[in-house]
């Protein structure tokens, strides 16, 4: 009889979403997460950790980005950002990975504060950064739809005590 030691099973962690589903990852590429880290080491035998307040789809998105930096650092975010191109400012994989819709970066954000990962929350308010660089205040009251609540006089004194408000 053979045997293959070199091929030993790595423990999959099972994380339950906010609909039940259950997405499965490699213990080693979970640990990245400081949250599922404290539940894995704070309990033993923890194989599955519920996750309420994140949906199935961006916990797949999650997972994608802990396995691709299961053995490596995530490259840091350059600060301020430089450009308004997310490439210029992290690697091209990382620019790849958060090329994604609006509504799926703030839950990708969300969901990165609540699993306490650093790096994923970097990247996810770097792209947030991106959209706003360069853009008048103007521009982006047209675009989400913001009233300006601010009487003239007023916005007038903020843009002298803030200046770099328009950087």
């Amino acid at each position: 009889m053979f045997y293959n030691f070199n091929k030993i099973e790595e423990v999959k962690i099972r994380l339950r979403s906010a609909e039940g589903h259950i997405c499965e990852v490699e213990e080693s590429a979970a640990l990245m997460s400081s949250f599922i880290r404290s539940m894995i080491e704070g309990f033993n035998e923890v194989t599955e950790v519920s996750l309420p307040n994140i949906n199935s789809v961006v916990i797949e998105k999650v997972i994608e980005y802990m396995r691709h930096y299961k053995d490596k650092d995530p490259p840091i975010i350059k600060k301020p950002i430089i450009s308004s191109k997310m490439e210029e400012n992290t690697s091209a994989w990382d620019a790849g990975f958060i090329d994604a819709d609006w509504n799926m970066v703030v839950d990708l954000m969300t969901a990165a504060d609540y699993l306490m990962m650093i790096p994923l929350r970097d990247l996810c308010c770097a792209k947030m950064a991106c959209k706003f660089k360069g853009r008048s205040i103007d521009e982006l009251r047209a675009e989400y739809h913001i009233e300006n609540e601010f009487p003239s006089e007023m916005e007038e004194n903020l843009e002298f005590q803030h200046p770099w408000r328009l950087e």
